[in-house]
């Protein structure tokens, strides 16, 4: 008897409002094959996850507006259509420790600083994404 295995292509969502970030985000993950969709503020990317169910969010923490990452990710969680996707929290300050024990206790699974080498990156997608 052949069985059909279903090879899914994981979907990733960008939350970040910097542009530069998202084109080398972009870049990267087609290079991987990944297929994604983009936000820019946190009230966007809580709707885009809603709608599309990603199998791994990049949350920027630092973002305009009424949510903000934290907020996202809280958010996020809160929701049980949702609640069990991976979340990546991303940063580019540098100084704040409390930064990273706040994104792990609201939820996320990762806490990337930008700058970040893309090689490290590429790795935590494929261990959060087997």
């Amino acid at each position: 008897m052949l069985r059909r295995v279903e090879n899914k292509v994981k979907k990733i969502l960008i939350v970040d409002d910097q542009r530069d970030i998202c084109r080398l985000l972009e870049v990267i993950l087609a290079q991987s094959g990944r297929v994604f969709s983009q936000a820019q503020s946190g009230e966007e990317g809580v709707a885009l996850a809603l709608a599309e169910s990603p199998d791994l969010i990049l949350m920027d923490l630092m973002m305009p507006g009424k949510l903000d990452g934290f907020e996202a990710i809280r958010t996020i969680r809160a929701n049980p259509q949702i609640r069990q996707c991976p979340i990546v929290a991303m940063t580019a300050r540098m100084l704040d420790a409390s930064d990273e024990e706040r994104a792990f206790a609201e939820g996320a699974q990762a806490y990337v600083r930008k700058p970040f080498m893309i090689k490290d990156l590429q790795e935590l997608i494929t261990r959060l994404l087997p």
